[in-house]
């Protein structure tokens, strides 16, 4: 199955970025700059708060990255449908066309590899109704910022070096190799 990345998904996942970060980092950024007349309390940026939803992003970009399988083909149907939303967006509010993003992920997931992800996913399904409502809603938005953005230009380096790679030896240790 041959998943797109187009300029609606990737609008959607920078959007979802600019909604978890922004805040955060504009807070931080006027209470350090003294001026504004900015109301922030906070003096430097908390991970913690941020932790569900580069967890989530994490978990989304492994699921989009899976060879095949149930779960992929949910992640390209949500992919499917950012694409669509996003495009309607870029091209009637900004007047722009839509075209591929696509960067293909180089590193291939062994059989392993998607063994752990699926575990992942299954522990983090579990282990949801354990967190408060916020944590959820991060988590989820996320999720699909993964989704979104984890076949992208930018993120499939992520993706690449670090979750593919990591997922595949976790599996190898746990499995042997696959």
């Amino acid at each position: 199955m041959t998943v797109t990345v187009g300029l609606g998904a990737l609008l959607v996942g920078l959007a979802l970025l600019l909604r978890q970060f922004l805040p955060a980092t504009w807070a931080v950024v006027m209470k350090k700059g003294g001026g504004g007349g900015g109301t922030a309390t906070a003096t430097k940026f908390d991970w913690r708060e941020h932790a569900p939803f580069a967890i989530g992003f994490c978990i989304g970009a492994l699921a989009i990255s899976l060879p095949g399988g149930l779960i992929r083909t949910v992640a390209a149907k949500i992919l499917g449908i950012s694409n669509g939303v996003g495009g309607k967006i870029v091209s009637g509010g900004a007047g722009g066309t839509g075209h591929d993003v696509q960067h293909t992920v180089g590193k291939s997931m062994t059989a392993t590899g998607a063994l752990v992800t699926v575990l992942l996913i299954v522990a983090l399904f579990i282990l949801r109704k354990t967190l408060d409502k916020a944590a959820r809603q991060q988590l989820m938005y996320g999720a699909l910022a993964g989704i979104t953005l984890g076949l992208s230009a930018g993120a499939s380096g992520l993706t690449d070096s670090v979750l593919i790679p990591g997922v595949n030896q976790i599996g190898a240790a746990i499995g042997g190799k696959a």
